[in-house]
């Protein structure tokens, strides 16, 4: 759950001196970050008292396989009602759909939205 990145990409919100590895006294890696799992963002913003309960979480689904466990995660913690899934492999958002009909969905495009974007949205259920 380590993550290591480019120190000199330009988007990257701050610069490698400011993450770290979780564990410095034995790191020779200073670009590696933890990377949090879904449970625990989920969990800390359900709970965390300086968070607003009218946040909404936006999952971005990002491979196969990650729709139902996503899904069941969410249900599982009672967070449904401030989740929100989305992802650019659109068959993702049908899997969400068929497991949850109630499920607030979005279809993402890679760069220029086609013409027919409507048609694929409601094909999906976005």
């Amino acid at each position: 759950r380590l993550l290591t990145f480019n120190k000199n990409f330009d988007e990257f919100g701050c610069g490698p001196n400011q993450i770290t590895h979780p564990d410095d006294s034995k790191s020779k890696l200073p670009h590696y970050c933890y990377v949090h799992t879904l449970e625990e963002v989920l969990t800390t913003l359900g709970d965390h008292p300086d968070v607003s309960p009218k946040l909404k979480i936006k999952i971005e689904l990002k491979g196969p396989n990650t729709a139902a466990p996503a899904v069941q995660l969410v249900q599982k913690l009672k967070m449904k009602h401030r989740c929100q899934y989305s992802s650019f492999d659109h068959s993702l958002i049908a899997e969400v759909r068929m497991l949850d009909a109630d499920a607030i969905t979005g279809a993402l495009f890679a760069s220029q939205v086609p013409d027919d974007f409507v048609e694929r949205c409601i094909a999906v259920g976005a």
